[in-house]
């Protein structure tokens, strides 16, 4: 049986080839799971943190957080009317005219289910009014079963406290929807 014999050169070379090949493997692999457990927190209300602003639904259940880059939209969105938003925001107005026209090519595949008589009009779009409280509710602690939070409510500021384990559902507000609907004419 032959044996084979690494004298201390050797093996110094061989160290110094993993160190050099394997450390770099390591660093480079270690970085994505460092960017992976920064980029998303590791439990649902790790989404929230102190100045979150959010509207709830269904008694907590889901809430729709309020980025900041969208608070002015927000605002606007539950305070003027459609026409007014569409002419202070050109991105809701594309948003809309895209809509509209998605809308317009589904009515040709919905030919058949007109009523005897009829032909498409032209579609009506409305804005769709956020739904749940109308309080805007703003993150000032989180605690380890609640999250206290303020409100205003006939101008004065209020405070509550709620547990954790009601939320189970995070939106994020993107900008106002719309609600599109047909309208008939007679042949």
């Amino acid at each position: 049986m032959d044996s084979f014999y690494f004298n201390g050169e050797d093996v110094m070379q061989i160290q110094s080839y993993l160190v050099a090949s394997l450390v770099p493997m390591i660093a480079l692999s270690s970085i994505g799971v460092l960017k992976a457990v920064d980029e998303f927190p590791p439990m649902l209300l790790g989404f929230l943190e102190p100045g979150t602003r959010f509207i709830e639904r269904d008694g907590f259940s889901s809430i729709t957080i309020v980025p900041e880059d969208k608070r002015e939209l927000f605002d606007d969105a539950k305070k003027l009317i459609k026409d007014e938003l569409i002419q202070k925001y050109p991105q809701v107005a594309r948003t809309a005219e895209d809509l509209l026209e998605k809308f317009r090519l589904s009515q040709h595949s919905r030919r058949a289910d007109l009523p005897k008589g009829k032909i498409f009009g032209e579609p009506q779009i409305e804005l769709y009014k956020i739904s749940g409280s109308s309080f805007v509710y703003t993150i000032k602690h989180i605690g380890n079963d609640f999250i206290l939070v303020t409100y205003k409510s006939n101008e004065q500021v209020r405070s509550l406290a709620i547990a954790k384990s009601l939320i189970s559902k995070i939106y994020w507000y993107e900008g106002p929807s719309f609600s599109l609907n047909d309208t008939f004419a007679d042949k």
